[in-house]
């Protein structure tokens, strides 16, 4: 039996990425990864929009024509001083994600790519936005394992999972939904949205989108977030605009709407890959905050997917909050992985972090004394 050969390639610059987009594209379609941000015009977006500075590096273990894993990486610091390699993912956008062809021999080509590690040239990895209950992290925690290397996995929050399944009769709610909260949404779409006055719509295609997400911003500005976090607020409308265009050219995005008289009152920006879907953004009137919008919005959406065979998840994205919990959800662990490269620096910051954070941590969280 002729042995897999893997090789490794290090890709060093953002020109060199784009030039190998095709493989990368074709590696995410191959991969469990399912998230779109990751495929290769995101990630050269999110490059340019928050490290048009840094360099990126990527790790790619490959075999004749084909990518078989990669993890992109951009240089910052810790402390200051200390060389990191973090994967490209904010609160704006996770497009960091570790990819591998689960359909080859995925224990060799993690190993092969863990021990790539070695040629990088930072001094180590500080990775954010991690599901460590995802097959492909858990297959590299494996490996990290098996090759002796370090590693501090930290929690830092659970999202929300919705499992996409047949209603149990039509018109009814799904049997995992809370019945009683259910009711109560049906109650106010009963109440606050006469039949005709409003109107729930998938917006799909690139000019449509287009011409609807400046509404839906100043929408998401008219709420709480216009205080400091909206996307008006922070600049970002340009960013969502190109990156809408990008994901709905590949449908990968649905924007979905509510309309009462004709007035915009909540909306959702989703990624739609793989059969899931993925919220990245969300908001709603304050104005007619009784009516219940954002729930009766994503009412609607759950009944509609919950009719596509193909459809398996809506995912929530971010930090579990106590409204998400009305659908039942799964939750998943998200966190932060951190772990030493080959460098005296690096070997010595991650002694430093590993020892002395949980120690921290326990002293910030400690409950204080009543006595």
């Amino acid at each position: 039996m002729i042995q897999q050969q893997y090789h490794v390639r290090m890709i060093k610059s953002l020109a060199d990425f784009r030039r190998s987009a095709t493989l990368w594209d074709d590696l995410w379609e191959r991969s469990s990864c399912a998230i779109p941000v990751a495929r290769s015009g995101l990630i050269s977006q999110w490059v340019e929009q928050f490290a048009s500075d840094s360099r990126l590096v990527i790790p790619v273990v490959e075999s004749g024509e084909r990518f078989l894993a990669a993890l992109p990486l951009v240089k910052t610091f810790k402390a200051g001083i200390v060389s990191t390699g973090s994967n490209p993912s904010n609160a704006w956008t996770l497009c960091g994600q570790l990819l591998i062809d689960t359909g080859e021999n995925a224990d060799a080509i993690m190993d092969t790519l863990v021990s790539a590690f070695r040629q990088l040239p930072f001094s180590i990895l500080w990775l954010d936005y991690i599901r460590f209950n995802d097959p492909e992290w858990i297959l590299f925690k494996k490996s990290l394992n098996s090759l002796n290397i370090p590693s501090h996995w930290l929690q830092r929050y659970s999202t929300a999972i919705v499992p996409l399944t047949a209603p149990s009769q039509q018109g009814e709610p799904s049997s995992r939904w809370n019945k009683k909260q259910v009711a109560d949404i049906r109650r106010r779409l009963k109440k606050y949205y006469p039949p005709g006055e409003y109107r729930f719509e998938a917006f799909r295609s690139p000019d449509e989108i287009q011409r609807l997400l400046p509404e839906c911003f100043t929408l998401e500005n008219k709420g709480w977030k216009g205080n400091s976090g909206s996307i008006l607020r922070r600049g970002m409308d340009s960013f969502y605009l190109q990156q809408a265009v990008l994901l709905a050219g590949t449908g990968n995005l649905t924007v979905y709407t509510l309309r009462l008289r004709g007035e915009l009152i909540a909306f959702q920006y989703c990624y739609v890959a793989k059969g899931h879907v993925f919220v990245q953004k969300l908001s709603y009137d304050p104005d007619v905050r009784e009516y219940a919008p954002g729930q009766v919005l994503q009412l609607f959406i759950n009944e509609e997917l919950c009719n596509d065979d193909s459809m398996h998840s809506f995912d929530f994205v971010g930090e579990l909050m106590p409204y998400q919990k009305i659908w039942n959800p799964d939750e998943t662990p998200n966190g932060q992985i951190v772990l030493p490269l080959s460098t005296v620096v690096g070997k010595s910051f991650f002694f430093l972090y590993d020892t002395l954070m949980p120690v921290v941590r326990k002293l910030r969280y400690r409950k204080p004394s009543h006595e």
